[in-house]
Parts: structure tokens; sequence; C-alpha cells
């Protein structure tokens, strides 16, 4: 079996049972993610432990109450979404971006480096990075706890700018690295990248955004431009079910709210939730080897999971 058939079948494997009943969000039966969440009392107070541990963009208990009430209130995904919209302004307290917005950010970068750092060699020297989905978040406190050297890499839809929110969201006034144009999971980074040159490659994002007929074609390419040996660290939603699927799901709706993106955005945002089991073995069937661990955030009930794999 070739290189594209093990892909096809790894994808029919893990993916089948899904699409007719999970992802037809548009289905005359189907209840809509926040409804499906707040009828489940098990899942609502799971869903509260994201507000509080991730989200926290807002004051949680003050939000989980309002997301309850509109979910059993209102019929459909879009009518929430967009009451819930209304009632962010009255929600958000003063100074909410100090006191709720950037400590939610450190935490973040926090856990996500600390993670990193427990599937890696810390001592190692790590010489080229690329980081895909950021203007360059997490980079900074990993040079802070990790020898990289090299050229850096961010691969992004936009380029930073000296905005305040640039700058919080890197932690530092200069830019970092150079930008490269990620278009919709373009593969012409890895025409400007040089093959076999980069030591790591961050994708703290996860692939589930990512179109499904560019998924093969973009990890390659990240595989293209890491040496023999080079590291690619993965987070990804762990999406095994259609509890866990909602779960993620309302996160990003919830998120793309609390950020002021409209319904429409929303509406149209790919999300090609899997497993972690699935992405692992796609992954692999790349090019690389996965070092079976998977490290999940405590508290955290969307259920993202970070690991990392060799290029072989």
């Amino acid at each position: 079996m070739n290189r594209r058939d093990c892909l096809a079948g790894l994808a029919a494997l893990f993916t089948a049972p899904f699409h007719s009943r999970i992802f037809a969000a548009d289905s005359a039966n189907d209840v809509g993610n926040f409804r499906y969440v707040y009828a489940n009392p098990q899942l609502q107070a799971e869903f509260l432990d994201f507000l509080t541990n991730v989200f926290h963009l807002y004051p949680e208990k003050e939000l989980h109450m309002t997301l309850m009430r509109l979910a059993m209130r209102l019929d459909t995904d879009r009518q929430v979404y967009e009451a819930l919209q209304q009632e962010m302004e009255d929600l958000s307290p003063f100074l909410a971006a100090f006191r709720y917005a950037l400590p939610a950010l450190i935490k973040q970068k926090q856990i996500m480096a600390s993670q990193t750092l427990l599937l890696i060699d810390p001592d190692a020297r790590y010489d080229g990075h690329m980081e895909i989905g950021s203007t360059g978040r997490y980079i900074g406190i990993l040079e802070d706890r990790l020898n990289i050297t090299g050229d850096i890499f961010l691969l992004h839809t936009r380029e930073a700018g000296y905005g305040p929110e640039d700058i919080i969201d890197r932690g530092q006034l200069p830019k970092i690295g150079t930008h490269i144009d990620m278009g919709n999971y373009s593969t012409e980074f890895a025409n400007i990248i040089p093959h076999n040159s980069l030591d790591m490659v961050t994708v703290f994002i996860g692939f589930h955004h990512c179109p499904l007929e560019a998924r093969e074609a973009f990890i390659s390419s990240v595989r293209d431009v890491l040496r023999p040996g080079g590291t690619l660290i993965l987070r990804d939603h762990d999406c095994h079910n259609e509890d866990a699927w909602r779960m993620a799901a309302l996160a990003h709706d919830t998120f793309n709210a609390g950020t002021d993106e409209t319904w429409q955005f929303n509406a149209d945002e790919l999300r090609n939730f899997y497993s972690m089991q699935f992405i692992i073995d796609y992954v692999e069937a790349i090019g690389f080897r996965n070092n079976k661990q998977l490290l999940y955030q405590p508290g955290d009930p969307t259920r993202n999971g970070l690991t990392a794999f060799t290029k072989i």
C-alpha cells in the first residue's frame, strides 16, 4: 500500500462514524452546540471549567449563567450567539484586559512552554524554528527556556505590527522572526524556507482548521522544512466522541463571540475535529514518529492534547 492509500484508509477508519451525525450543524434535527452542552448537567459543569481555566476573558460565573439562560431559552446557535454578543459589554468588568485577558494569556504561555519541555530534550540546541498559527505568541517564552538559535519563522495569515495587542501577545516591543503569509494553509512556505533546515516546528493551534483537501500537502511541507530528527510539536482537541466534539465546538463558538467575531465568521469557520489517535496516525504516515506522550491541560474539558513527533 502506498502512502496516499494508507492515508485514505486512516481517514476512512477514524472519521466515517462522525460525518452524518455530528458534523451536520445545519441539520433540522440538530439542537446546536449551546443547547447540547447546557442541557446536560455534567457537560455544563465541565464547560464552566473551560470558562475558568482556559477562556477567562470575562467573569466566568456570570458568563456561565448567561450562557445557560440563553441556551435554554433560544432555539438556535445563531440566536444564542448574537444574543450573547449583545450582553458581552455588560459582562465585561472595568480593566477587563488587565484583570482577565492578560493573566489568561500569561497562564497559557506558561502551560504551553512547561508541557513542551516535558516532551523534548530541554538541554538540546534547536537551530531554526517555525511557529504556525500565531504572530509570535509562544516563541518568546520558549526562547527563554530552550536554546533556540538560527532563523525564526512565523506562519500566520496576518503579520504582527506594533499595536498594543500585538506587543502584549508576543510579550515584547520588537517583532520576532520573519513573517510568512499562511494563506488558507498554503504550502508556499516550503518554497521560502530551505528544506531540511529547521530543528523545531510548533503548531499549538492544531490542524483542525485546515481544509481536508489541503491537510496532507500542508503537513508534508512541514516535514520537508524540518531536518531529519527534527521535532514537530502539535496541540489539538481529542474529539473522540460527540460530547468531546460538541465541547470543542462550543469553546470555539464562545471564543468567537467573546472576541467580537460575526456569526457568519463563526458559521463559516472550518472545524474538522478528530480524535488525537487519528491525527497521530495521520502525521506518522507522512513521515514522522510520535513520542507516545500526550499531555492535557488540567481543567480543560476541550481535551487539548500536546504531543511531539520526530521527522524520520
